[in-house]
């Protein structure tokens, strides 16, 4: 099958990212061919370039307040991926449907769109009767969905995944191996928040409740990897999160590798305010760390059976200091929490499931 898959950016700023890249890699090894068109470049281009039969950069949004401005620059775009002959279009941007529908009519192919979360569009009804089919990461961004105007007929709900190879699990050397390598404490137990570090994302909540939890330095640090990405002034706002930071917290740049600060931490935290179902639980219960996260978009879904215990209603830094207690100890109380939360991502959660419904949904669309 040929496919036409659009991404915003070919830089990784969240998980979205390398869900497609790997999405996208493991639909070229079962034998379709990729065409990618990309609005702003990066350092996955190179990888992409791996296993796509061509990659293009081109105009997709089409933005109201310039609406013509807009669609003219995009009609040439649509009229280069006409080209490639796709049988099959499949958007990641609610904001490049039109594009996809466009594409979609000039070569006489579906359109497929997946939401990765949920961000409420006006004529979100009407622009949706232009796509056979969508891809929701959760239930919970289906049913908002739903809310919203899309009939719930066309929406199929796949779950993220990862490859578990690349998330290995981590025991006590590997352990002691990534604090060395990071120039962490080797003996203190360690919570790790590692993505953007925007107003969304809660960093704010988990400083208060790391100041509210009162534990020494000595006996625990919170590591917090990454930066503000979507903030108007990011430079300004992460100054303003270190101001906020209490004792015990230290700092480190965002970084393509995660499984070393994964490795090197004892506890994972998400006190996200908005998710769509993020990679970030995901890959840390992988590695065989259990996660403590907001109740919050396809979160539960993750967090689902005996590690619903682990949620706090967002915003609540209370209620999210009190966990951070009382997790402290799973090591001791719970020697073999670790290696469930790993088969737990093994029996659900894997990139080859993620195919495989990803790969349903676009040949039935597809009518292949």
């Amino acid at each position: 099958m040929r496919i036409l898959i659009t991404v915003e950016r070919l830089t990784p700023t969240g998980g979205r990212e390398i869900s497609v890249l790997e999405l996208s890699r493991e639909l070229a090894r079962r034998g379709h061919e990729i065409d990618l068109f990309y609005d702003i470049g990066g350092e996955l281009e190179t990888e992409y370039r791996s296993f796509c039969r061509s990659i293009t950069h081109a105009q997709m949004a089409i933005r109201p307040p310039r609406l013509l401005l807009s669609v003219g620059r995009t009609v040439p775009s649509a009229w280069a991926a006409k080209r490639h002959r796709p049988q099959v279009v499949f958007v990641q941007r609610f904001a490049e449907i039109p594009f996809g529908v466009i594409v979609g009519r000039l070569a006489q192919a579906p359109v497929v769109c997946c939401f990765h979360g949920y961000m409420y569009r006006r004529r979100t009804a009407l622009l949706a009767r232009y796509v056979s089919r969508f891809i929701a990461v959760s239930d919970d961004a289906r049913h908002r969905w739903v809310r919203a105007g899309v009939n719930p007929a066309r929406i199929d709900v796949v779950h993220n995944g990862i490859n578990p190879q690349d998330y290995p699990f981590g025991g006590w050397a590997e352990r002691a191996t990534a604090r060395r390598t990071l120039g962490l404490s080797p003996a203190a137990l360690i919570v790790l928040y590692y993505g953007r570090l925007d107003a969304e994302k809660g960093v704010e909540v988990l400083l208060e409740a790391w100041r509210l939890a009162d534990i020494s330095p000595d006996d625990a640090r919170l590591l917090l990897i990454g930066q503000p990405v979507i903030d108007p002034d990011p430079a300004g706002y992460a100054r303003r999160l270190r101001d906020l930071a209490p004792p015990g917290c230290q700092w480190l740049a965002m970084r393509r590798d995660v499984v070393t600060p994964l490795h090197a931490a004892d506890l994972v935290v998400l006190p996200s305010f908005s998710e769509g179902l993020p990679r970030t639980v995901i890959e840390a219960m992988a590695t065989g760390r259990p996660v403590v996260a907001s109740r919050v978009g396809g979160i539960p879904e993750v967090l689902s059976g005996p590690y619903d215990e682990n949620m706090f209603e967002a915003g609540d830094a209370e209620g999210l200091a009190q966990l951070l207690r009382n997790r402290m100890d799973w090591r001791s109380r719970d020697p073999g929490l670790g290696a469930r939360c790993r088969a737990h991502v093994i029996e659900r959660f894997t990139v080859e499931r993620m195919t495989d419904g990803v790969e349903q949904v676009l040949l039935e669309a597809a009518r292949l």
